[in-house]
């Protein structure tokens, strides 16, 4: 009896400490996922809509807006396009786009780092023409950089 009392109960004790940590452990783990999966969604769907919304006499603006979710590596590619691209020619051929999102989903979130599936309805109207509905989707790359999460890519898919 006295092995089981100073031997046994010590181990066992041991042994249900250990398992009480890990599934604590587990648990914050699981509800940071669903948290950065949460934020992700939400920062993803608000990044789509901006830099898909836009009117050719305020497109700078938009896209300001839209830069300002963006990490710095990404912003670094986008900006030079937007400025010799997109700007120009959205000007130039009068083009009008609104956009909303119809569904997001987390393709993957840690607690640095996400993807986001982001579904987007759009109306594009180009100079006089009648407006057009264009489905799209796009795989929405973000990491989390000084607390905030940024976009670090977005892609057609």
């Amino acid at each position: 009896m006295r092995r089981l009392v100073y031997g046994a109960l010590p181990g066992l004790i041991l042994a249900m400490a250990i398992a009480a940590g890990w599934l604590k452990w587990y648990e914050g783990a699981q509800r940071a996922g669903e948290l950065a999966r949460a934020e992700t969604i939400d920062t993803a769907s608000e990044f789509a809509v901006k830099m898909l919304s836009f009117r050719p006499d305020t497109i700078e603006g938009d896209l300001t807006g839209a830069q300002q979710l963006m990490t710095d590596a990404f912003r670094d590619r986008f900006a030079p396009r937007a400025r010799d691209q997109i700007v120009p020619d959205a000007k130039a051929r009068n083009v009008t786009a609104a956009a909303e999102v119809s569904g997001a989903a987390s393709v993957r979130a840690t607690g640095d780092h996400a993807a986001v599936l982001v579904f987007a309805d759009r109306t594009v109207t180009v100079g006089s023409a009648e407006p057009a509905e264009v489905d799209s989707s796009y795989l929405v790359t973000l990491d989390k950089v000084d607390g905030r999460w940024l976009v670090a890519d977005f892609e057609p898919v």
